[in-house]
């Protein structure tokens, strides 16, 4: 219970901006149980909160070099986004109620995920992020996460709907939505498995029986993309610790990943027509390139360059609408700010990720610096910014891998100073 209230208790601006994250986060996990214009209320405060804050503690540019020209880039160009929203965008907005305007600004998918990189401006140079805080409120929610995961395994299995129906009800797309009543929602930074040096047995257990119950889900509704990326976090890991891991035993990582694998298989093999048939089903169906066509059609020129603003949208015919958002990553961000912030945002990772990993003397940064590189493979499968917790995880790598003072510290000493 004391752990629970520390949540409650934040002292640095990362801790608010991580609380803010999780009342948001439960707030959406909510709404699948509660009235939804409650839920939606308390979205919306939170994050007006989190805008304040934003505001209030800004400082400077905390990078150096060409990765913090990239970034300073992308700052500015996150801000020509939302003075066009208010400028431009908000004209779409005309017919609907408050509620409804309020609403749609804050879904997850919208504004906030492209407001979240800023919180770097408010770190300032040079100061100790407080890494305890965020183990310990993201343990919190694993444990939730691992406490609701049977009854949504069993709303999930037991769930009816219409595989030929794609969208509508009782069809794929509402199987998807609504059969685990929104559980994705409180699932925490599983990517601190990447932390395993410096956590104790039972954190670590906690963060991989979360990625391992978010991936068993991806898999029976066959998420081929996300369940190929929870995956690759998997495999990522060994490899982080297979090479950089020198107290490691490379001989039992090697034959431990050979039993995991055939393990795997047999279970695959044997359950393919029961809780793998609908991946079995679809198999290698291509449901994504007609909808990339459809968008790359209706983009022009000068869309590329620019985008069509935070709440830019495509006609798709294929649904008969215009969407505002599209499954592919990469294109998801070209929707919404053009090349000129795909290539900032990558820029910015893959930099702070070179320097992490190749100039550091500690697997804290190296771990870091492989989540950036995963943020940007998983741009192709999905890859969508979002306003949880992996999504700060990633930017708070981007500050750690850019400061020498984390980079040069030993194994011992990070353990020492954000551990213990």
């Amino acid at each position: 219970m004391n752990d629970i209230l520390k949540i409650f208790k934040p002292r640095r601006v990362e801790n608010y901006a991580l609380l803010l994250i999780s009342l948001y986060l439960m707030a959406s996990f909510l709404s699948h149980h509660m009235p939804i214009a409650l839920c939606s209320g308390i979205r919306v405060v939170t994050a007006i909160l989190f805008i304040v804050l934003l505001i209030k503690n800004f400082k400077c540019n905390p990078i150096n070099g060409f990765t913090g020209f990239l970034y300073s880039i992308m700052v500015f160009w996150t801000l020509i986004l939302v003075f066009r929203f208010f400028i431009e965008d908000i004209e779409s907005f005309k017919g609907i109620s408050l509620n409804q305007k309020l609403g749609n600004t804050f879904l997850p998918d919208n504004f906030l995920p492209y407001l979240l990189p800023l919180l770097l401006l408010c770190l300032g140079n040079n100061r100790d992020v407080d890494f305890r805080y965020f183990i310990n409120t993201s343990k919190q929610f694993g444990k939730l996460f691992i406490i609701l995961l049977p009854f949504a395994f069993y709303s999930m299995l037991t769930y009816k709907f219409d595989m030929s129906i794609i969208l509508g009800e009782g069809g794929y797309d509402e199987f998807v939505s609504k059969s685990t009543f929104g559980i994705i929602s409180l699932l925490p930074a599983f990517v601190l498995i990447y932390f395993k040096k410096y956590l104790t047995k039972k954190e670590w257990w906690i963060f991989t029986a979360t990625l391992i119950g978010a991936l068993l889900i991806g898999l029976y509704m066959a998420r081929r993309g996300r369940s190929a990326m929870y995956i690759l976090y998997f495999v990522s890991c060994w490899i982080l610790y297979l090479f950089c891991d020198k107290k490691s035993s490379k001989i039992a990582q090697i034959f431990g990943c050979a039993i995991v694998l055939m393990l795997c298989y047999i279970i695959f093999t044997k359950n393919q027509d029961s809780f793998f048939s609908i991946l079995t089903e679809r198999g290698l169906e291509d449901s994504r390139s007609i909808v990339e066509q459809n968008m790359i059609a209706d983009m022009h020129g000068w869309d590329w360059i620019v985008g069509r603003g935070l709440f830019g949208e495509y006609y798709d015919p294929m649904f008969g609408y215009n969407r505002p958002d599209i499954e592919t990553g990469y294109l998801a961000l070209i929707l919404k700010g053009g090349i000129i912030y795909l290539f900032c945002f990558v820029g910015v990772l893959l930099t702070s990720a070179y320097k992490g990993l190749f100039k550091s003397n500690n697997l804290f940064v190296k771990a870091f610096a492989i989540i950036m590189i995963m943020a940007v493979i998983d741009l192709y499968p999905f890859g969508w910014p979002k306003f949880n917790f992996h999504y700060f995880t990633v930017w708070i790598g981007v500050y750690i891998c850019n400061k020498q003072a984390y980079r040069k510290l030993t194994d011992s000493q990070i353990y020492l100073k954000y551990f213990k």
